[in-house]
């Protein structure tokens, strides 16, 4: 008995049908899976980018706000700025008009009220600049 004589028989028919039935339901099954996990890859890859568009928004926000406060620094560091060169140059024009009008002798040594009162210029001009000093040496030696 030939191959061909086996399927032609109903039990070979049947079996033909059953294997042929088998591999499109394989087949199918393959399809189906195959589908189902592209459709978890394709919801894995959006919610990763939903979770990177949200990262980048938060760096986003992030950045704009530091840009803020460096931006309305700046402003303010210019308009000081702008105020620095006119009390300087009024600081300037004092002090020429002191040393016209009360020039100090060659001999003259700084006391330590003189040496207050520069210091105190010095303070006060620092404060009209906005800027803040320390003394260098500290006024107490600290215990060791």
């Amino acid at each position: 008995m030939g191959v061909l004589t086996f399927f032609l028989s109903p039990i070979g028919r049947l079996i033909g049908v059953g294997v042929i039935a088998a591999v499109l339901s394989a087949g199918a099954t393959y399809w189906l899976t195959s589908q189902g996990y592209k459709a978890t890859i394709s919801r894995m890859e959006a919610d990763s980018a939903k979770a990177d568009a949200a990262r980048a928004n938060t760096v986003l926000a992030k950045y704009t706000a530091d840009t803020a406060i460096i931006h309305d620094a700046a402003t303010a560091f210019s308009a000081a700025q702008g105020d620095l060169g006119t009390k300087l140059d009024t600081i300037s024009k004092d002090l020429k008009n002191v040393q016209a009008k009360r020039p100090l002798p060659a001999s003259c040594k700084p006391d330590s009220e003189r040496l207050r009162n520069l210091a105190a210029a010095v303070a006060a001009a620092n404060a009209a600049a906005g800027l803040v000093t320390r003394p260098a040496v500290p006024a107490t030696p600290s215990p060791h």
